[in-house]
C-alpha cells in the first residue's frame, strides 16, 4: 500500500460498531498505522484509520493488476474457487448469479454458463475488460448501493469481499432488494475476528491489514443478515481441504510462536500462518421477511 494513497484517502473519525451500535472499545491490537478496536458489548473487531468511500474505490480500480503479479498465489486462488463453489452447488444448481466483487471473473468462470447466467460488479474497468476477454462475462463498475437493476439473482456471492465495506450493512440492504425470494446469499473467505490465530498473532496475523475494514464472527454475520430477511443455512471454517494448509507444519509453527509470545519474544514472531478457523464460508436462504 502506497503511503501517500494511505494519507490522502483515510479517515480517523471513530464510528459506532457496525453490529450493535455502541461506541465503547477496547484495543485489540496495534501496529504503526492501524488499531484494530474491539467492541466492548458485542466483540466486533473493527480498524481505525479506514478508507474513506473515494479511498475504497480508488484502491480497488487498481486491484487487478496487483494480483496478477503473483502467478503461484493466482494458481492457489483457482482451487479455492472450485472448492468455494462446490459448496455453495450443495444449496442451488441453476439460476441468475450475481459476484459482488468479482475482480476478472475468475470466480464466476467456474461456474457452468448452461446453468447460471454469470454477472459481476467492481470498482476496475481493468477488470470488466480482462473478464469480457477471458470469459465473455459482464461485468458492472461502481457500487451496488447506486445501483438500478432490472432483474433479480437466485444466488448472490461475496468472496473476499464484505471485510473491505465501509458499511456492509447498506450492501445487505441492497441485495436484499434484488434477490429472488428462496434464493442464496454466499459469504465465503471473509476473516473470522474471533479466530485462534487472530487472538494469537493480534497485529501480526497476517490478515490484519488495512484494506479490512471489518473483522467478523459468524454471529456477527448472521445478527446484520438476519435483519435483512436472510435465514443462516450453513457455515464452516476451511482449513485442511485449502491448497494454503500444511497441517504438520502449521501447528509446529503456531507451537513455537505461542512460545515466543508467552515468553516475552513477541519481535521475534513473524507473520503468522494459514490456520483452522481463520476464514469463514457461510450460506444465507432469503425467506423475504426483512427485520428491520
Amino acid at each position: 500500500m502506497k503511503l501517500d494513497l494511505m494519507e490522502k484517502y483515510m479517515d480517523i473519525e471513530t464510528r459506532p460498531c457496525i453490529v450493535c451500535g455502541e461506541e465503547n472499545f477496547e484495543i485489540f491490537a496495534k501496529k504503526s498505522y492501524l488499531v484494530a478496536k474491539k467492541c466492548k458489548k458485542c466483540g466486533m473487531i473493527s480498524t481505525n484509520p479506514y478508507f474513506t468511500e473515494t479511498g475504497v474505490k480508488v484502491l480497488y480500480s487498481e486491484y487487478l493488476s496487483d494480483r496478477l503479479t503473483d502467478k503461484n498465489l493466482e494458481n492457489k486462488r483457482k482451487v479455492m474457487y472450485d472448492i468455494d463453489r462446490d459448496w455453495i452447488l450443495r444449496y442451488i444448481q441453476r439460476g441468475h448469479l450475481l459476484d459482488i466483487g468479482s475482480s476478472a471473473g475468475y470466480f464466476l468462470s467456474r461456474f457452468n454458463p448452461s446453468n447460471f447466467t454469470r454477472h459481476g460488479i467492481e470498482f476496475s474497468d481493468e477488470c470488466r475488460v480482462k473478464a469480457k476477454e477471458l470469459f465473455d462475462i459482464p461485468i458492472r463498475i461502481g457500487d451496488i448501493v447506486d445501483m438500478n437493476f432490472d432483474v433479480k439473482y437466485d444466488l448472490i456471492t461475496l468472496r473476499g469481499v464484505i471485510e473491505h465495506f465501509i458499511n456492509p450493512k447498506l450492501v445487505i440492504d441492497k441485495i436484499s432488494k434484488i434477490i429472488n425470494v428462496g434464493g442464496y446469499l454466499y459469504i465465503t473467505a471473509t476473516p473470522n475476528g474471533q479466530s485462534f490465530a487472530f487472538d494469537v498473532y493480534k497485529e501480526k496475523w497476517n490478515l490484519f491489514s488495512i484494506d479490512h475494514i471489518h473483522f467478523f464472527s459468524i454471529d456477527h454475520l448472521d445478527f446484520i443478515i438476519s435483519k435483512a430477511g436472510f435465514k443462516l443455512v450453513s457455515y464452516h471454517y476451511p482449513y485442511e481441504e485449502t491448497p494454503y494448509a500444511n497441517a504438520e507444519n502449521d501447528f509446529k509453527k503456531i507451537k513455537k510462536d505461542i512460545a515466543l509470545i508467552e515468553g516475552g519474544s513477541k519481535s521475534l514472531v513473524d507473520s503468522s500462518v494459514p490456520f483452522m478457523g481463520s476464514m469463514i464460508t457461510a450460506v444465507w436462504r432469503f425467506d423475504g421477511v426483512n427485520a428491520g
